[in-house]
C-alpha cells in the first residue's frame, strides 16, 4: 500500500484500482510485450527483468513519502483487466503522467476500451487529488482513432500536438498530449 495515500483502493461500479500486486506482474509483462508499439518500451521484457523492475521500481515506492509513480492493478468483477496509474510524478510542480494499459484481448474492443478508460480516468483523478497533485496529463501516440475519446469525455484539454514525433513500427507518428487541472 502507498504510504502517501490515506486511501489505497478506489472503485467505481465493478472496477477497482488496487496498488499493483506482485501476482499481476507477469500478466502485465505479457501485455506490455504484445502492445509494445503503444509504449515507450524499447525492447521485449523477460521474467527476470520484470521481477527486478517490480522490486526496485514498484514495491520500493510503496513506503516513500514522494514516490516516482503510483501504479495500480485494474480489476473488473474481481478479475485483472489492466494496470495503470501516475508515472513521472513531479512533486515540486505537483503533476504526473497518466499510464493506462488494458489486457491485450480487451484493448481492441472499442466499447470496452471507452468504458474502462472512462472509469479509470475518474478513479485516477481521485488518486491524484488524494496525492495533492495539481495537474495530470497523457502522452499518447496518435495511432488509434478512438484512443483519445475518453480523455475528451472527461474534459481533458489537448495541450500539444507533436507532429511526426515518434517512430512506431517503422512509421513516424504524431504524439498528442492531453491534460487536466484538478
Amino acid at each position: 500500500m502507498y504510504k502517501i495515500l490515506e486511501q489505497n483502493i478506489f472503485s467505481i461500479d465493478n472496477f477497482i484500482l488496487i496498488p499493483i500486486r506482485e501476482e499481476d506482474i507477469f500478466h502485465i509483462k505479457k501485455w506490455r510485450n504484445k502492445q509494445i508499439k503503444f509504449l515507450r518500451q524499447e525492447k521485449i521484457i523477460n521474467d527476470e527483468e520484470q521481477r527486478i523492475y517490480y522490486e526496485n521500481h514498484i514495491k520500493s515506492e510503496f513506503k516513500k513519502g514522494a514516490p516516482k509513480q503510483l501504479l495500480f492493478s485494474i480489476l473488473n468483477k474481481k478479475k485483472l483487466v489492466g494496470y495503470g496509474g501516475l508515472v513521472h510524478i513531479d512533486w515540486r510542480n505537483r503533476n504526473g503522467e497518466i499510464s493506462f494499459l488494458l489486457k491485450t484481448s480487451l484493448y481492441n474492443d472499442q466499447s470496452y476500451y471507452d468504458h474502462s478508460f472512462n472509469i479509470f480516468l475518474r478513479m485516477i483523478q481521485e488518486v491524484a487529488r488524494k496525492a495533492n497533485l495539481n495537474k495530470i496529463f497523457t502522452y499518447g501516440y496518435d495511432i488509434s482513432p478512438y484512443r483519445f475519446k475518453p480523455l475528451k469525455q472527461q474534459n481533458f484539454l489537448k495541450e500539444a500536438h507533436l507532429v511526426k514525433h515518434v517512430k512506431v513500427e517503422d512509421e513516424i507518428k504524431d504524439v498528442i498530449i492531453y491534460s487536466k487541472f484538478l
